[in-house]
Parts: structure tokens; sequence; C-alpha cells
């Protein structure tokens, strides 16, 4: 059977579209990966350079770059710090900056609302929603990946806390002061946090204050508790008391928080198998009971 126009056109715009949308994604990141580099290498001198970037560092990217400043130029304040945020929560992924995660949206939705126009055409049953609601869904995909990373990248620092902060018992009943017993921990310890650390002591290399230096870590995770812990680890060492014992308690005190957090988790267990057996068990054990009963009785009247 010979395929219609309408349907190769609509198989043709989908390919090309879902095509088109992952150039754009992977060129984006490709771009940002080998302009800033990954980890601590993008605060080397010189990361930002755009040789031997190719066609997504010398196209792809700048396109991107000028439609997230006009993004941005448009948008309130408010929203760009929000992004900020989530950005830096998520360990700045790929060195995305405020911008490109604004146009990525843009360009996204626009690209889902092109698409699903051109399919519904083709189809002949043009809806004037279904594009917007595919335009919307399109733009959220971006925040809903940044928020994903920022969630996963702040469960794992959470859970670090505790054995670091041990560590730093350790170090400091050994005799060793604040720096040194960060630059061992830092050392010592994996993770998002671990880096966290790292970044904080190559800041106060470059003459950043170790309390100003410890204040930015907390505020680059977005953690309250983490804020907290830091801001009491500066105090104590400003008053000079020995943070030995304040690294046990806060030690202890991030276990109790990770328990409660692990049975406010298991709290909610039994409310999503009751979703679970409703939306899915329930319906099927009454297809099979109800609906032979039905046929029955209809076919016997």
């Amino acid at each position: 059977m010979s395929m219609s126009f309408g349907a190769a056109g609509r198989m043709l715009l989908s390919v090309g579209s879902a095509v088109a949308a992952q150039a754009l994604v992977l060129g984006v990141l490709q771009a940002a990966g080998g302009r800033r580099g990954r980890g601590l290498e993008r605060f080397r001198p010189g990361a930002g350079t755009r040789a031997g970037r190719g066609f997504p560092g010398r196209v792809i990217l700048p396109l991107v770059s000028r439609v997230g400043e006009g993004v941005v130029r448009l948008i309130g304040p408010h929203t760009v710090t929000g992004v900020r945020r989530r950005l830096l929560a998520a360990g700045n992924p790929f060195g995305l900056d405020v911008g490109e995660v604004l146009a990525a949206q843009v360009i996204l939705g626009a690209m889902a609302g092109v698409t699903t126009t051109g399919y519904l055409a083709l189809d002949g049953n043009w809806r004037p929603v279904a594009p917007l609601i595919a335009a919307a869904a399109a733009f959220q995909l971006p925040a809903l990946w940044l928020d994903r990373r920022a969630n996963t990248r702040q469960a794992q620092i959470l859970e670090d806390v505790p054995g670091m902060l041990d560590l730093m018992v350790v170090c400091t009943d050994a005799g060793l002061n604040l720096p040194q017993a960060l630059a061992v921990t830092a050392g010592r310890t994996p993770g998002p946090l671990g880096a966290e650390l790292r970044r904080c002591l190559q800041q106060t290399e470059a003459g950043t204050p170790m309390a100003e230096a410890l204040r930015l870590m907390a505020a680059r995770s977005g953690l309250p508790d983490l804020e907290a812990l830091t801001n009491a680890v500066v105090r104590a060492d400003n008053l000079g008391t020995p943070i030995t014992q304040l690294c046990r308690d806060q030690a202890q005190q991030a276990r109790w928080r990770k328990r409660n957090r692990i049975e406010a988790r298991i709290a909610t267990v039994p409310l999503k198998l009751t979703l679970v057996t409703v939306f899915f068990f329930l319906p099927v054990l009454l297809v099979l009971t109800v609906v032979p009963n039905l046929i029955s009785f209809a076919t016997r009247w």
C-alpha cells in the first residue's frame, strides 16, 4: 500500500524535528563543554577560548548565546536569579550559563510549537491549543532537567556531610588547623561535596578569605543545613574555639537529619502503593471481573 503524501510529510516532519532538536542540544553541550572544560578545569586561564570547537562552537553556541541575551533582557531579574541559583546548585553542568539555559527553553518550545503546527496542518485537523501545549511542555524540559540535576547533587552532598565531618574531627584531633583539616578532608571526600571543598581551597589560594570561601560554597549548594554548618565553623574559628567538638556535634545532627529524611520517604510509600493500586490494579481487576458478567448479561437479555 502506498503511503499518502500527508503521512509521508508527517513522518519527515517528525524525524526532521527530532534530529534538529538532538543536534541543537548536543551541539550546545559539546560547545559549552569544550569552551569551559569540566570540573575545576573551567577556572584555568584560557578556558574560554573558542579555538578548536568546530561547527558547534562557531555557529550553534553563538546563536544560542544571542538568543539567551535577548531573553535575559526581556524577563525580570527574579527569574534570572532563580535560574542562576539552580545552575549553581546543579554544579554548573557542562559550563552552561543562565542565557544558554533560557535560550534552550525558548528554542525547544518554538521547535515543538512549529512541529506540532506543521503536523496538524498536514493531517488536516487543526487544533490551535495543541501547539501551545506542546510548546509549553518543551519549554519546561530544560528547567526540569536542571532541577533534577540540582536535587540529585544536593542529595549527594547531604549524604556525604557526616563522613566529611568525621574526617574533620580526626584531622583536628591530630592538631591540624581549619585550612589544613579542610585540605586533607577535601582530598578524601568523594562526589560533589569534595569538589566544592577543593574549589573552596582554590579560592583561598587565590586570595579569598577562608570564611568568605566557605560562605560562597554554602551559597552555591543551596542547602540551608550546609549554610548553618559553615556559619558555625567560621564563628568557632574566628573566636578561637576548638572545632573538634563542634564537628562531632554537627556530624551527629547531620546523621539525625538524614534519618528523618529516610523516615519521611518511607512514610510516603503507603500513599504511593495506594495510588498504584487504584490506577493500575483496580481497573484491571474490574475488567476481569465485571466486564465478563456484563457481556453475559447483555447476551442473555
